[in-house]
């Protein structure tokens, strides 16, 4: 309300307020900034961000509105003043040295995009106190690559094998314009390729661009390098070697040499568990939840998916790994010290509303328990219990006994973080989404007409797959069931005979409804993808 007061308040005064009436003398208000480019696919909106001054901001219609706030008051000394300051916004002086940066900032720009020639210029007009700032940008003809190669395959064949396997070096081509950003892009899109695939300290600074512009009329013969370590002729691959899972133990028991007694140690598949007596989840959960293995090739993906899975369990609040690089006879490990810290596994909520139907006065209520580690492997138990009474006010009606009714019911439901098919589950060991759940429920509706009950039995699997841009789910079996126990003559003569229409008619007959589905969703947003299976060989 505080701001429609301002607007129409503002509305009726600022048209008697100059816009210049705090400028200092000797000094312009920034009242307009232009730009006028003639480069061909960057426009004025492209170059704005590269502004170091703007004009104070404007509202359609209204103009300045916040510029001519700040000028009503002449000092802070009411309460109205301070509220006018504090909406409003000073006005934006012009400066020479902010329009020089702009200028320069806004030629980097285009010299990144291939204008290496382009020449900025401004117009100034100073007229009453105000300045109008338009920058001339002339792009000139851009610079083309003439030819692009690399030098990779002598310094590193390995890197290159990966990076031509994933096609990665084709960073441009030749006649396209030459743009320093897409090359930044391709350097970080050649880092995250190798960094997924075994190269732990690989970074975009081993990777560099050679550009010779004097081959030709505005032509550049660009080279593709890889920089090598400086300890080592080549860059060092990487498998990730011992992993250590800290499942749910305390950090006073792990800082504390003298507690270690209270620790068990589980090996499961290659795998070590550490944990205290009373196991916080089944080392198995925590297995088909971790992709850091020994003997994987080192990938960031791996890592983050191991952080995803694990902390999208209900029981996990925090998920911490510590990466430790080591050499074991000449081979290059990273070993794994991953922590997972319990959560509350107990959630619960309560909820009551009133309800008017008709004039019908009601009351419900429901009432949920779930437990987010209920077998200790992820799995989330949620049972709820509904109710709801309803007055039935007193009527005329022939078809229908005036008395209240009720009704009641529960829903229980299970989800596991992991699919419940063996055969399935090893080609999918690799997709932390994958879940599967139950649900089971019952609901009765008790009225003076009628005893109607429902039931209904529900399984769903779900899976990602192709770097998470698929996701699968099977509903097995959905089982809806309605049974009729009893009702009325009055009821049953009013609402169950032929003559009636039939779609009311079956709504109140018993019956079953089977179903079975299979969804499948394709986002072309891609999450990520684990590393190819490229074979290692250790290097002496």
């Amino acid at each position: 309300m505080m701001k429609y007061f301002f607007c129409i308040l503002l509305a009726l005064l600022f048209i008697s307020c100059s816009a210049t009436k705090k400028v200092p003398s000797g000094s312009y208000l920034l009242n307009k900034v232009k730009i006028d480019t003639d480069t061909k696919g960057i426009s004025e909106s492209d170059l704005k961000p590269y502004l170091r001054q703007k004009p104070n901001s404007s509202m359609f219609i209204f103009g300045k509105v916040k510029l001519h706030a700040y000028n009503i008051p002449r000092n802070d000394s009411s309460w109205l003043n301070r509220q006018f300051l504090k909406f409003g916004e000073p006005p934006v002086l012009y400066s020479d040295r902010l329009t020089g940066l702009s200028m320069e900032q806004i030629r980097l720009k285009l010299a990144n995009k291939g204008y290496l020639n382009a020449k900025v210029d401004t117009v100034v007009v100073k007229k009453d106190r105000k300045a109008n700032v338009t920058y001339k940008v002339t792009g000139n003809e851009p610079y083309l690559v003439r030819s692009f190669k690399d030098s990779i395959y002598p310094v590193d064949s390995t890197i290159y094998r990966i990076l031509d396997m994933r096609r990665r070096l084709a960073v441009v081509k030749e006649g396209d314009i030459f743009d320093q950003e897409m090359l930044e892009k391709g350097r970080i899109a050649i880092t995250s390729e190798l960094r997924n695939s075994g190269y732990f300290n690989f970074s975009k600074e081993d990777i560099y661009f050679l550009a010779d512009t004097t081959v030709g009329n505005h032509q550049v013969d660009l080279t593709l390098g890889l920089n090598s370590p400086a300890d080592s002729p080549l860059h060092s691959r990487y498998r990730f070697g011992e992993v250590i899972v800290n499942n749910g133990v305390s950090s006073t028991i792990l800082q504390d040499s003298t507690l270690h007694y209270l620790l068990d140690t589980v090996q499961f598949r290659n795998i070590k568990v550490v944990q205290e007596r009373n196991e916080f989840m089944l080392p198995q959960a925590i297995y088909y939840n971790t992709f850091v293995r020994p003997r994987r090739i080192y990938s960031d993906q791996l890592v983050e998916r191991t952080y995803s899975s694990l902390n999208r369990l209900g029981s996990v609040s925090q998920t911490a790994i510590t990466l430790t690089p080591v050499v074991v006879n000449d081979t290059n490990f990273i070993n794994a010290n991953i922590s997972i810290f319990p959560g509350n596994m107990h959630f619960m909520q309560f909820g009551i509303d009133g309800t008017n139907s008709a004039g019908d006065l009601g009351i419900a209520a429901d009432a949920t328990y779930e437990h987010k580690n209920i077998l200790k492997g992820g799995e989330t138990f949620r049972v709820k219990l509904n109710g709801a009474y309803e007055f039935i006010a007193a009527s005329d009606s022939a078809s229908l006994i005036d008395k209240s009714y009720y009704e009641y019911g529960v829903e229980a439901f299970l989800s596991i973080p992991q699919l419940l098919l063996p055969w399935v589950m090893k080609q999918l060991r690799d997709q932390p989404s994958a879940s599967t759940e139950f649900s089971l429920g019952a609901n009765f509706q008790n009225r003076s007409e009628y005893l109607r009950q429902f039931f209904n039995l529900s399984s769903r699997l779900q899976w990602s797959r192709r770097r998470w841009q698929v996701n699968n789910v099977v509903e097995p079996i959905d089982i809806t069931y309605v049974r009729m126990p009893w009702m009325s003559d009055k009821f049953r003569n009013a609402y169950m005979n032929d003559s009636i229409n039939p779609i009311l008619k079956a709504s109140y007959e018993e019956q079953m409804i089977v179903r079975t589905a299979y969804n499948v969703t394709y986002t072309n947003v891609s999450s990520g993808r684990l590393p190819p299976r490229i074979p290692f060989h250790a290097r002496a």
